[in-house]
């Protein structure tokens, strides 16, 4: 809507993960959709379904404070303090149409399990695709927040390119020393509390759509994995 400030993200209460746990995946995956609307689209929920139309009025409240506050760069006031939080992503809802209600069901599921009591869920393609892009925010979030609590102090050790090597990765294409061979612009400034980033990383797709994003220049590999699924789907819109 013109005027407000596109959201970029919201506040994901453990109320909502409460709530979604006694719906079935396609139940789910349309509440899941009509929170997203509401808050990134400012659009309203179109629900008929009397049994989501009532768990929607349990959280539509919460949902609007916690919207109101983001449009005015606020922190919504006593709701963080008192409930389990992460924040959902717009990276998040824009994989939404890419899955039926069942799959965007099973992958909201995914997202707050992780998110809230570190559970790894057990999906099938694509599901298991898009959620390990949501992992990685999420694990990057976690990160930046362990570390901001202890006030950056903790011991910062290096990571050497032979552990980025033995990480799992995604694809059959070329390795990770391939891709650095290929861009001897990109320093390895990778710690300890960021090594995850490069975990199951696709070095062949990032080597063909890191050109064309507006990364293209960056040198600090810390920074391109962590716009590692922005960087990915550039290529859609190139």
């Amino acid at each position: 809507m013109e005027g407000k400030t596109q959201l970029t993200k919201f506040t994901f209460y453990d109320l909502y993960a409460e709530l979604m746990d006694t719906l079935t995946d396609e139940e789910r995956g349309k509440l899941l959709r009509a929170m997203c609307a509401y808050v990134f689209e400012n659009a309203p929920p179109a629900l008929t379904d009397k049994k989501i139309v009532y768990l929607w009025g349990n959280i539509v409240d919460t949902l609007c404070v916690d919207k109101m506050a983001q449009e005015s760069g606020r922190t919504p006031k006593g709701l963080n303090r008192q409930m389990k939080h992460f924040m959902f992503h717009r990276n998040f809802y824009e994989a939404l149409p890419l899955m039926d209600d069942k799959q965007a069901g099973q992958f909201a599921k995914a997202i707050y399990n992780f998110a809230l009591k570190e559970q790894e869920p057990k999906l099938t393609s694509p599901v298991d695709t898009y959620y390990k892009l949501a992992k990685r925010k999420l694990q990057l979030s976690k990160t930046r927040s362990k570390v901001g609590k202890i006030g950056g102090n903790a011991p910062r050790v290096k990571v050497t390119d032979e552990q980025v090597s033995k990480l799992p990765r995604c694809g059959m294409g070329i390795d990770f020393e391939e891709f650095m061979s290929r861009n001897p612009q990109i320093t390895n400034d990778l710690y300890r509390s960021s090594l995850h980033l490069a975990d199951e990383v696709d070095w062949s797709m990032l080597d063909y759509c890191l050109p064309i994003s507006k990364y293209q220049n960056c040198t600090s590999l810390y920074k391109i994995l962590s716009n590692y699924d922005e960087i990915l789907n550039g290529w859609k819109g190139a």
